[in-house]
C-alpha cells in the first residue's frame, strides 16, 4: 500500500503519510489567493457555494455568520494536535523561515486559555451529499478529500474548486471543521481538516500536508455531533455548518462581511434568493436599501448605490434580450439575458455583469464618455450561462475567451457581440438629440413658396452628431507679443488620446493647455502664466474674496504650469457643459485647472458652476478647480459646467498642485 495503514477505532487527528512523497511547505497557493482580503473573499465564496447547493429554488437560501469561543482544552484531541506542530517544527527548523513563523504562531494559539471560532451555517441547502459514503465525486468528497475538483452544474457560480480554500485563510491554525445533515430528521456527519504542511513522522514517512480529524483507515466522516460545539450547534434541518478554528479576523469582522455581502450579492438579495445573518443583523430584500445607504462614503462603494438605484427606480428600462438582436448565431433563445439601464446624472457609466444567481462578476466599461448612465446585465438562460461560465477565471472577475477550450474563436465572437449590443443599446436609448435650429428673419423673401418638388423629402440633420469621425491636429507656435492670454490649440501628444465612435456626443473644441501674456496688470489680478509670463502677483496661497473670506481653490503659481495631453468636448451647449479629457506621462497630485473662454480679441475667465473629476465633485473658485490625483498614463475625465450658454472655444491651463 502507498500510505501507512493502521486500524483507527475512535476519532483522532490523522495525517496520511508514505515514503518518497513530495514535501508541501506552508505556502499553499490556493490559500494564499485569499490572503489579500480574507473576509471579503470568505463571504463571497461561502455564499456562492451555498447558493449552488439550494434545495428549494422557490425559497431563499439562508447563510449565517456567528463568532464564539471555547476553552482551548476542549479542542478535539488537543494534546495530539500540539504534537503535530512539534513534529512539523523539527522537520522545518533552520530550513524554512516562513514555515517556522507559522508554526510558532500556531503553538502560541494552542497554549492560550481561549480559542476563537467563526461558525458559518446555511439553510435551504442539500447539505454535503456523500458524507456517509466513501464515493469519489460527491459534494462531500469534492470539498474535503479532493484537490482542485468541482462537480458543480453548468449554471453554478463556481467551477474551479479553489474557493474551498477561503476559510483556511482566516484560521491561524489553517484548520476547519465541517458538519452536515443531508437527510431531514437524521444524524449529522462531521470531519476536521488541517491544511498545514508536510512533516516527517517518527517512522520516517512524510505526510501529504493535509490531516483529518476522522475515523477509520480511510479518514472517514464521523457520525453524530461534535461535543465541543454543543453550545452553538442548533441545527434541526438539512444544510452545512463550517467552523473556522482560531479565527484570526475578530476585529471588525461583522462590518467587513456585511460590506462584502452587499457588494457581491446585491442582485441576489434583491431577487429574494438569499438572506444573510451576520451576528444579530439580517440582510434581506426588505432592508437591503438600509445596508446600501450604510456603506462607507468611498469611491469603491459609489457604484453599488448606482446599481441599487437601477434595481429600484421607476425610470429604469428593462430590456429582455431577443435572439435576433443578440445570441441567435450562438444558439441562444429569447430572454437568456436581461439588461437593466438607467439614465442618471453623475452615474458611473458602467454595466455590472452577473450570471445565474446574481453574484457580481465585473463591470463593462468604456461604453460612453458623454452619457451618464448605469446598468446591470443578468445572464439567466441555461445555455448562455454555460458558455460564459467556461470563459470565467477562478476569481470570477473576468471573462477570457481563451478559457473556452472547445472553441476560443467562437467565445471571442460571443463576448465581442455582447459588448457591442450593450454599448449600442445605451446609445440608442440615451443619446440626446441636440438641434441648433433658429428662424432666420426675412429669409422667406428669398425662398420659393413650395420647395417640396425641388428638394424632395429631405430629413433634417442634427448639427451636433454623436460620432467623431476625424480629428485633424494642428500644431501652433506661441505668438510672442499678443494682446490676450493666448492658449495653444493643442499640445504635444494631443492626438494620442483616442475618441472612439459613439463615445462622445458633442463638438471637439480646440482649447488646451498653454500660456501667454495677460493684459490686465492690476495688483488684484492673477498673474499670467506660460511661455510669456505677464504682470501681476501669483502665489500658491489661498486668496480672499471681496468679503475677506478664504477661497476654496488656491491661486496657482506660474512656475507650476504643466502640459499634459488633453482634449475638450462640449457635451451640452445650452447648459454650458464641457468634458476635459486629461492624460499625463507623470503622476500629478491635486492639479489646479483654469478655464478660459477664448475670444477673437481677448480671453475671459470661464465662470465655473460645477466640476466633477471622474464623477466626484471637486472644489471650484471662479474659473479654477482643484482635481484629485491624476495617475500616470490613466485617462481622466473632468466634467465642468460654466455660466455660458453658447458654443465656446475653451482654453485650459493645468498647474501642479501641492501634495
Amino acid at each position: 500500500m502507498l500510505f501507512s495503514k493502521r486500524k483507527i477505532e475512535k476519532p483522532q487527528w490523522e495525517y496520511p503519510s508514505a515514503r518518497g512523497l513530495q514535501l508541501e511547505s506552508v505556502n499553499n497557493a490556493a490559500i494564499e489567493t485569499f490572503k489579500g482580503n480574507p473576509l471579503s473573499s470568505l463571504a463571497r465564496e461561502i455564499c456562492q457555494n451555498s447558493l449552488d447547493a439550494v434545495d428549494d429554488a422557490t425559497k431563499p437560501v439562508i447563510v449565517s455568520f456567528d463568532a464564539f469561543n471555547i476553552k482551548t482544552n476542549m479542542f478535539p484531541e488537543v494534546v495530539s494536535y500540539r504534537n503535530v506542530f512539534d513534529s512539523a517544527k523539527q522537520t522545518w527548523q533552520n530550513k524554512n523561515k516562513q514555515a517556522i513563523e507559522f508554526i510558532d504562531k500556531a503553538q502560541n494559539v494552542l497554549h492560550e486559555d481561549v480559542m476563537y471560532f467563526l461558525k458559518i451555517s446555511d439553510y435551504n441547502t442539500k447539505g454535503l451529499e456523500g458524507a456517509e459514503s466513501k464515493d469519489i465525486g460527491t459534494p462531500w468528497s469534492t470539498l474535503i478529500k479532493e484537490k482542485g475538483s468541482s462537480n458543480k452544474s453548468d449554471t453554478s457560480g463556481g467551477s474551479f474548486g479553489i474557493g474551498k480554500a477561503a476559510p483556511f485563510a482566516c484560521s491561524d491554525l489553517r484548520t476547519v471543521f465541517y458538519s452536515t445533515r443531508i437527510y431531514e430528521h437524521q444524524a449529522d456527519y462531521h470531519i476536521g481538516v488541517s491544511n498545514i504542511m508536510s512533516f516527517q513522522k517518527p517512522d520516517e514517512t512524510i505526510t501529504q500536508g493535509v490531516g483529518f480529524y476522522s475515523i477509520g483507515d480511510n479518514t472517514e466522516s464521523i457520525k453524530g455531533k461534535l461535543e465541543c460545539f454543543n453550545q452553538v450547534d442548533d441545527r434541526t434541518s438539512k444544510g452545512t455548518d463550517i467552523y473556522i478554528v482560531a479565527f484570526n479576523q475578530m476585529k471588525y469582522w461583522e462590518e467587513s462581511i456585511i460590506h462584502s455581502i452587499v457588494i457581491n450579492f446585491l442582485v441576489t438579495i434583491w431577487k429574494k434568493k438569499l438572506i444573510v445573518k451576520v451576528g444579530d443583523k439580517t440582510i434581506n430584500s426588505d432592508n437591503l436599501k438600509d445596508y446600501v445607504d450604510q456603506l462607507p462614503n468611498k469611491d469603491a462603494y459609489t457604484d453599488i448605490r448606482d446599481y441599487y438605484e437601477v434595481l429600484t427606480s421607476d425610470e429604469t428600462q428593462k430590456i429582455t434580450i431577443h435572439k435576433n438582436e443578440y445570441g441567435e448565431a450562438f444558439g441562444y433563445e429569447d430572454g437568456e439575458a436581461v439588461l437593466y439601464l438607467l439614465k442618471k446624472q453623475g452615474a458611473n457609466r458602467r454595466i455590472m455583469m452577473t450570471r445565474s444567481v446574481g453574484m457580481r462578476l465585473f463591470e463593462q466599461k468604456n461604453i460612453s464618455s458623454s452619457i451618464f448612465f448605469t446598468g446591470i446585465l443578468m445572464i439567466e438562460g441555461q445555455k448562455m450561462n454555460m458558455d460564459f461560465k467556461k470563459m470565467e477565471n477562478p476569481a470570477h472577475n473576468e471573462w477570457s475567451p481563451e478559457r473556452y477550450i472547445e472553441n476560443p474563436a467562437k467565445a471571442r465572437r460571443m463576448l465581442k457581440a455582447l459588448k457591442k449590443y450593450t454599448k449600442d443599446k445605451v446609445i440608442e436609448l440615451f443619446r440626446e438629440e441636440v438641434t441648433n435650429e433658429m428662424d432666420a428673419v426675412g429669409m422667406s423673401d428669398f425662398l420659393p413658396d413650395d420647395t417640396s418638388n425641388q428638394i424632395g423629402n429631405i430629413k433634417k440633420r442634427e448639427s451636433l452628431e454623436n460620432k467623431t469621425k476625424e480629428i485633424k491636429v494642428k500644431k501652433k507656435s506661441k505668438p510672442k507679443n499678443t494682446q490676450k492670454t493666448e492658449i495653444e490649440s493643442e499640445n504635444e501628444g494631443f492626438d494620442e488620446i483616442e475618441i472612439k465612435d459613439d463615445e462622445l456626443t458633442g463638438n471637439i473644441t480646440e482649447g488646451s493647455t498653454g500660456g501667454g501674456n495677460n493684459t490686465d496688470t492690476s495688483e488684484d489680478r492673477e498673474g499670467g502664466e506660460g511661455g510669456n509670463p505677464g504682470h501681476g502677483g501669483g502665489s500658491h496661497d489661498f486668496e480672499e474674496d471681496d468679503k475677506g473670506e478664504t477661497m476654496t481653490v488656491p491661486q496657482p503659481h506660474k512656475k507650476n504650469l504643466i502640459y499634459p495631453k488633453l482634449k475638450t468636448i462640449c457635451t451640452n451647449q445650452k447648459n454650458g457643459q464641457y468634458t476635459l479629457m486629461i492624460k499625463s506621462t507623470k503622476n500629478i497630485d491635486n492639479p489646479i485647472i483654469e478655464l478660459f473662454i477664448i475670444g477673437e480679441q481677448s480671453d475671459t475667465r470661464a465662470q465655473l458652476i460645477e466640476a466633477k473629476h471622474n464623477g466626484v465633485t471637486t472644489k471650484i473658485t471662479n474659473n479654477r478647480l482643484q482635481a484629485f490625483k491624476i495617475e500616470k498614463n490613466v485617462l481622466n475625465k473632468i466634467d465642468v459646467t460654466i455660466n455660458f450658454d453658447k458654443l465656446a472655444r475653451i482654453g485650459v491651463k493645468v498647474y501642479a498642485g501641492k501634495k
